[in-house]
Protein backbone atom coordinates (compact mmCIF):
# COMPACT_ATOMS: atom_id res chain seq x y z
CA UNK A 1 0.00 0.00 0.00
CA UNK A 2 1.49 3.34 -1.01
CA UNK A 3 0.36 6.89 -0.44
CA UNK A 4 1.59 9.96 -2.26
CA UNK A 5 2.31 13.44 -0.91
CA UNK A 6 2.83 16.32 -3.32
CA UNK A 7 5.55 18.68 -2.09
CA UNK A 8 5.43 21.21 -4.91
CA UNK A 9 3.76 21.81 -8.25
CA UNK A 10 4.70 24.33 -10.95
CA UNK A 11 2.30 27.22 -11.30
CA UNK A 12 0.66 27.93 -14.61
CA UNK A 13 1.72 24.75 -16.42
CA UNK A 14 0.11 21.36 -16.69
CA UNK A 15 2.78 20.02 -19.07
CA UNK A 16 5.54 19.67 -16.46
CA UNK A 17 6.91 16.25 -15.65
CA UNK A 18 6.80 14.58 -12.23
CA UNK A 19 9.69 13.50 -10.05
CA UNK A 20 8.85 10.82 -7.49
CA UNK A 21 11.05 10.38 -4.43
CA UNK A 22 10.70 7.78 -1.70
CA UNK A 23 10.14 9.03 1.83
CA UNK A 24 13.36 7.44 3.13
CA UNK A 25 15.55 9.30 0.62
CA UNK A 26 13.92 12.65 1.32
CA UNK A 27 14.13 12.19 5.09
CA UNK A 28 17.79 11.24 4.82
CA UNK A 29 18.58 14.48 3.00
CA UNK A 30 16.54 16.49 5.53
CA UNK A 31 18.42 14.86 8.41
CA UNK A 32 21.72 15.94 6.88
CA UNK A 33 20.31 19.46 6.59
CA UNK A 34 19.31 19.41 10.25
CA UNK A 35 22.73 18.12 11.31
CA UNK A 36 24.52 20.82 9.28
CA UNK A 37 23.02 23.58 11.44
CA UNK A 38 23.56 27.03 9.96
CA UNK A 39 25.63 25.74 7.05
CA UNK A 40 24.30 24.56 3.75
CA UNK A 41 24.97 20.97 2.78
CA UNK A 42 24.71 19.19 -0.55
CA UNK A 43 24.63 15.70 -1.95
CA UNK A 44 23.79 13.50 -4.90
CA UNK A 45 21.07 11.04 -5.87
CA UNK A 46 20.31 9.13 -9.04
CA UNK A 47 17.10 9.47 -11.05
CA UNK A 48 15.62 7.00 -13.51
CA UNK A 49 13.48 8.15 -16.42
CA UNK A 50 10.43 5.97 -17.13
CA UNK A 51 8.93 8.14 -19.85
CA UNK A 52 9.39 11.75 -20.99
CA UNK A 53 7.38 13.07 -18.03
CA UNK A 54 7.90 10.47 -15.31
CA UNK A 55 11.09 10.30 -13.24
CA UNK A 56 11.83 8.36 -10.06
CA UNK A 57 14.69 8.76 -7.58
CA UNK A 58 16.51 5.45 -7.29
CA UNK A 59 16.18 4.19 -3.73
CA UNK A 60 19.35 4.14 -1.59
CA UNK A 61 21.23 6.24 -4.15
CA UNK A 62 21.81 9.25 -1.87
CA UNK A 63 25.44 10.15 -1.27
CA UNK A 64 26.81 12.80 1.06
CA UNK A 65 30.08 13.66 -0.69
CA UNK A 66 33.17 15.36 0.65
CA UNK A 67 32.42 19.06 0.27
CA UNK A 68 33.13 22.62 1.28
CA UNK A 69 30.38 24.32 3.28
CA UNK A 70 29.51 27.70 4.74
CA UNK A 71 26.37 29.56 5.70
CA UNK A 72 24.52 29.93 2.43
CA UNK A 73 27.01 27.91 0.38
CA UNK A 74 28.01 24.31 -0.28
CA UNK A 75 30.08 22.74 -3.04
CA UNK A 76 31.28 19.17 -3.65
CA UNK A 77 35.05 18.82 -3.26
CA UNK A 78 37.00 17.07 -6.04
CA UNK A 79 37.13 13.83 -4.05
CA UNK A 80 33.38 14.12 -3.47
CA UNK A 81 32.80 14.46 -7.19
CA UNK A 82 34.92 11.34 -7.71
CA UNK A 83 32.73 9.44 -5.24
CA UNK A 84 29.64 10.21 -7.28
CA UNK A 85 31.31 9.42 -10.59
CA UNK A 86 32.25 5.97 -9.30
CA UNK A 87 28.57 5.34 -8.56
CA UNK A 88 27.46 6.69 -11.93
CA UNK A 89 29.96 4.47 -13.74
CA UNK A 90 27.76 1.54 -12.76
CA UNK A 91 24.99 3.05 -14.91
CA UNK A 92 27.06 4.47 -17.76
CA UNK A 93 25.35 2.20 -20.30
CA UNK A 94 21.86 3.23 -19.17
CA UNK A 95 20.71 6.41 -20.95
CA UNK A 96 17.72 6.70 -18.61
CA UNK A 97 19.74 7.28 -15.40
CA UNK A 98 20.60 10.86 -14.47
CA UNK A 99 22.37 12.75 -11.69
CA UNK A 100 20.45 14.74 -9.12
CA UNK A 101 22.27 17.38 -7.09
CA UNK A 102 20.46 18.46 -3.93
CA UNK A 103 21.34 21.12 -1.39
CA UNK A 104 19.78 22.62 1.73
CA UNK A 105 18.53 26.08 2.62
CA UNK A 106 18.46 25.52 6.37
CA UNK A 107 15.29 27.02 7.83
CA UNK A 108 14.83 29.20 4.73
CA UNK A 109 12.47 28.70 1.83
CA UNK A 110 12.79 25.51 -0.17
CA UNK A 111 13.06 27.46 -3.40
CA UNK A 112 15.93 28.01 -5.82
CA UNK A 113 17.69 31.33 -5.37
CA UNK A 114 19.02 33.45 -8.21
CA UNK A 115 22.48 32.13 -7.34
CA UNK A 116 21.16 28.59 -7.73
CA UNK A 117 19.58 29.17 -11.13
CA UNK A 118 22.70 30.99 -12.37
CA UNK A 119 24.74 27.96 -11.31
CA UNK A 120 22.39 25.69 -13.25
CA UNK A 121 22.94 27.84 -16.36
CA UNK A 122 26.72 27.91 -15.99
CA UNK A 123 26.83 24.13 -15.82
CA UNK A 124 25.59 24.02 -19.41
CA UNK A 125 29.11 24.90 -20.56
CA UNK A 126 30.98 22.73 -18.08
CA UNK A 127 29.05 19.48 -17.68
CA UNK A 128 29.15 16.47 -19.95
CA UNK A 129 25.61 15.52 -18.96
CA UNK A 130 22.72 15.88 -21.37
CA UNK A 131 20.48 16.77 -18.43
CA UNK A 132 20.56 17.02 -14.64
CA UNK A 133 18.06 17.24 -11.83
CA UNK A 134 18.32 19.71 -8.97
CA UNK A 135 16.48 19.74 -5.66
CA UNK A 136 16.52 22.22 -2.80
CA UNK A 137 15.25 21.27 0.66
CA UNK A 138 14.86 22.88 4.05
CA UNK A 139 14.85 21.55 7.59
CA UNK A 140 11.03 21.50 7.67
CA UNK A 141 11.01 18.81 5.00
CA UNK A 142 9.83 21.04 2.16
CA UNK A 143 11.46 20.69 -1.25
CA UNK A 144 11.43 21.92 -4.84
CA UNK A 145 12.85 20.15 -7.89
CA UNK A 146 13.90 21.24 -11.38
CA UNK A 147 15.11 19.44 -14.48
CA UNK A 148 17.76 21.22 -16.51
CA UNK A 149 18.32 19.97 -20.06
CA UNK A 150 21.66 20.92 -21.66
CA UNK A 151 21.70 18.90 -24.88
CA UNK A 152 20.64 19.05 -27.67
CA UNK A 153 19.27 22.43 -26.57
CA UNK A 154 19.09 24.33 -23.30
CA UNK A 155 15.80 24.29 -21.39
CA UNK A 156 14.89 24.08 -17.74
CA UNK A 157 11.63 23.71 -15.86
CA UNK A 158 10.24 23.06 -12.42
CA UNK A 159 8.80 19.62 -11.79
CA UNK A 160 5.93 18.25 -9.78
CA UNK A 161 7.66 16.70 -6.76
CA UNK A 162 5.80 13.80 -5.18
CA UNK A 163 6.84 11.76 -2.13
CA UNK A 164 6.03 8.06 -2.16
CA UNK A 165 4.90 7.17 1.35
CA UNK A 166 5.27 3.51 2.26
CA UNK A 167 2.81 2.14 4.77
CA UNK A 168 2.41 -1.37 6.13
CA UNK A 169 -0.69 -3.38 5.32
CA UNK A 170 -3.08 -3.11 8.25
CA UNK A 171 -4.07 -6.24 10.18
CA UNK A 172 -7.83 -6.27 9.65
CA UNK A 173 -8.61 -9.19 12.01
CA UNK A 174 -9.44 -7.08 15.11
CA UNK A 175 -11.54 -4.77 12.94
CA UNK A 176 -13.44 -7.69 11.45
CA UNK A 177 -14.07 -9.12 14.94
CA UNK A 178 -15.48 -5.77 16.10
CA UNK A 179 -17.69 -5.56 13.01
CA UNK A 180 -19.08 -9.04 13.65
CA UNK A 181 -19.70 -8.17 17.32
CA UNK A 182 -21.37 -4.80 16.91
CA UNK A 183 -22.77 -4.65 13.40
CA UNK A 184 -25.99 -6.54 12.67
CA UNK A 185 -27.80 -6.61 9.32
CA UNK A 186 -31.08 -4.80 8.97
CA UNK A 187 -34.02 -7.22 9.32
CA UNK A 188 -35.49 -8.32 6.06
CA UNK A 189 -38.73 -6.47 5.23
CA UNK A 190 -41.98 -8.43 5.56
CA UNK A 191 -43.03 -10.01 2.33
CA UNK A 192 -45.77 -7.89 0.77
CA UNK A 193 -49.07 -9.72 0.16
CA UNK A 194 -50.02 -9.77 -3.47
CA UNK A 195 -53.34 -8.37 -4.65
CA UNK A 196 -55.88 -10.97 -5.66
CA UNK A 197 -58.74 -10.62 -8.10
CA UNK A 198 -61.27 -11.98 -5.55
CA UNK A 199 -61.43 -12.63 -1.82
CA UNK A 200 -60.04 -15.89 -0.60
CA UNK A 201 -62.49 -18.76 -0.47
CA UNK A 202 -62.15 -22.24 0.85
CA UNK A 203 -64.22 -23.41 -2.10
CA UNK A 204 -61.92 -23.94 -5.07
CA UNK A 205 -64.87 -23.34 -7.39
CA UNK A 206 -67.03 -20.63 -5.79
CA UNK A 207 -70.39 -19.68 -7.23
CA UNK A 208 -69.95 -16.38 -9.13
CA UNK A 209 -73.24 -15.18 -7.63
CA UNK A 210 -71.65 -15.31 -4.19
CA UNK A 211 -69.25 -12.58 -5.29
CA UNK A 212 -71.94 -10.06 -6.24
CA UNK A 213 -71.84 -8.56 -2.75
CA UNK A 214 -68.50 -6.98 -3.59
CA UNK A 215 -68.51 -3.62 -5.47
CA UNK A 216 -67.72 -3.72 -9.14
CA UNK A 217 -64.15 -2.57 -9.74
CA UNK A 218 -62.74 -3.75 -6.39
CA UNK A 219 -60.10 -6.44 -6.17
CA UNK A 220 -59.62 -6.28 -9.87
CA UNK A 221 -63.17 -6.97 -10.99
CA UNK A 222 -64.61 -4.70 -13.57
Amino acid sequence: MQKQTTLCSPTGTSQAGTLFIDRESLDEAVNYALAAGQNEVCGFMLVRRFDPKTFVVIENSLILPYQLVAQGLSQPAPEGESEQMDVEDEHEDDPDVFRLLWHSHGTGAAAFSTTDTNTHDKMASTTAFDAMFFMVINTQGRATANIEVYKPFRVGTQLHLVVLEKTEQANLLPYKMAIEDKCNPFPKPAKAQSWRAYPLSEDPNPDPDDLDAFPTGCYGRG
